[in-house]
Formats: C-alpha cells, sequence, structure tokens
C-alpha cells in the first residue's frame, strides 16, 4: 500500500486492515422485530451495548440481518468510535458496529491495534447528528503487520502490562482517595496505557 504513517521494523509490512480481517458492516433489524425474549438472537446496535471484552445484551431481534461469530473482534461505527470488544458467540449487528473476522491476525492482536488506532475512525469519520465511520475507509485503514510469531510476543507483553495497570484501577477504585487525586492518576494510567500500544505498534518493545 502507498500510504505508510511511520517506519515499521524489518519484517513488518503496512497492509490494509481489510487485507488482515474481513469485515462485515452491521444492519439494523426492523424495530418491529426486536424483543426483550431471550430466546431470538441477542441484537448489538452500538455502544450501550458492549461491555468492556464481550457484549451486553438487553435486546434481542427476530428476524437478524448481519451476523457476527464467535471469536470476531466487534467495534462501534456510529457515535462513540473504536471501543474494540470480542465476539463470544453469534449476534446481530446493529448499524451501529461492525464485526472483523481475523484472517491474518490473531483476535488479540487485532484488538490491540484497534485501540491504537482509535483516532483514525474521528479523522476518517462524518455526518452531522451522529459521526460515522464508513465501509471504505474502515476497509483501507493502514495496517502494521508484524510476522506472527512477533504478534504473540506482543500480545503476551500487553497482556502483562495492561493486567498491571487494570489492577492499578482497581485498587484506586477500592481506596478512599480525593476524587481529583483519583481522576489524576487515572489520566496518567490512561497516557501510560496509550503510550505502550504506540511503542508496540512501531515495533519498539525489542527481543531480550
Amino acid at each position: 500500500m502507498n500510504e505508510q504513517p511511520y517506519p515499521l521494523p524489518v519484517g513488518w509490512q503496512w497492509v490494509t486492515l481489510d487485507s488482515v480481517a474481513e469485515i462485515i458492516m452491521g444492519q439494523s433489524p426492523s424495530g418491529d422485530d426486536t424483543t426483550e425474549d431471550s430466546s431470538y438472537t441477542p441484537l448489538i446496535g452500538g455502544a450501550a451495548d458492549m461491555g468492556n471484552l464481550f457484549p451486553s445484551i438487553t435486546r434481542y431481534t427476530k428476524k437478524p440481518t448481519k451476523l457476527s461469530e464467535k471469536d470476531d473482534v466487534i467495534i462501534c461505527v456510529r457515535a462513540t468510535l473504536g471501543k474494540p470488544i470480542f465476539s463470544d458467540g453469534e449476534y446481530c449487528l446493529g448499524r451501529g458496529v461492525a464485526a472483523l473476522r481475523p484472517r491474518l491476525v490473531s483476535k488479540n492482536f487485532l484488538r490491540y491495534a484497534l485501540i491504537n488506532f482509535e483516532q483514525y475512525f474521528y479523522d476518517n469519520a462524518n455526518g452531522t447528528t451522529f459521526l460515522q465511520i464508513a465501509s471504505k475507509p474502515l476497509r483501507r485503514m493502514p495496517f502494521p503487520l508484524p510476522p506472527l510469531d512477533e504478534q504473540q510476543r506482543l500480545v503476551e507483553i500487553l497482556d502483562d502490562l495492561f493486567s498491571r495497570l487494570d489492577k492499578a484501577e482497581w485498587l484506586l477504585g477500592k481506596e478512599q482517595q480525593p476524587k481529583e487525586l483519583s481522576k489524576s492518576v487515572l489520566r496518567k494510567i490512561e497516557l501510560m496505557k496509550k503510550s505502550i500500544l504506540a511503542r508496540a505498534f512501531r515495533g519498539k518493545f525489542k527481543m531480550n
């Protein structure tokens, strides 16, 4: 691809998102077919139906349109952009989300990459009432692709570092800290996560 946002290490290459994952854009089912009856297909309409790692479902549909599969990565493409989570089963995809089915990357590596490149979604979105990223810019998103063994190594590093930072956030929530101090520490933790991801996807975590 022509667009190369920054230099990559030897063995990595810039590709487009649609070359590492099949992209399934959502399509909202009819409102008349939406129900709270859990015997039907669970519906992900947008950010409100996204948990931390997996969907958080309150609505279902009798006539599903586009469907996710287990181990897809689901992202918001309308209003709240980005926010990738995992699909742990079959879900109906509303217009506010899309499913990414990994091909040349692991689902964990793909999710971390989408978090890192969240700003791309906002830079390439349009709309007045709600921002929305269309299929074409989503498919053409530049994606830094390392070899499979390097992907696994980076996922293990990121899992470890993020687990420690998440634990620090949890401990902060349990302690009786002044409100402004808590906000300040949480901002620092968030900046640390962004810095870690930026280094990881520039190939800055060298082999020992």
